[in-house]
């Protein structure tokens, strides 16, 4: 099973509760998070081409610099806690 197949099937399994859906999940999206939090947190643009393997600047498309201002403190959150989330906690 592909990494793409796997999310779509755990969010068909829970994805309600988050109001996901299979189509907004994709191996695509994790390499360009990952990349997009990597930038934020100030890591060089040459260091993370070479971590997401983007051999070309391809991956300026993903990294989305006009957001930094944004979620300027997301990116270290995101990488220093595995309880990280933007989702809004689900109603009871």
């Amino acid at each position: 099973m592909d990494i793409t197949a796997a999310l779509h099937t755990l969010v068909e399994k829970i994805g309600k509760k988050y109001g996901l859906q299979k189509e907004d999940v994709s191996a695509r999206n994790l390499r360009a998070s990952g990349a997009m939090a990597l930038l934020l947190d100030k890591v060089d643009v040459n260091t993370i081409k070479m971590l997401v393997r983007w051999p070309s600047d391809e991956m300026m498309r993903y990294l989305h610099t006009s957001a930094r201002l944004l979620v300027h403190k997301h990116a270290s959150t995101m990488l220093a806690s595995t309880n990280y989330t933007l989702m809004a906690p689900a109603e009871a």
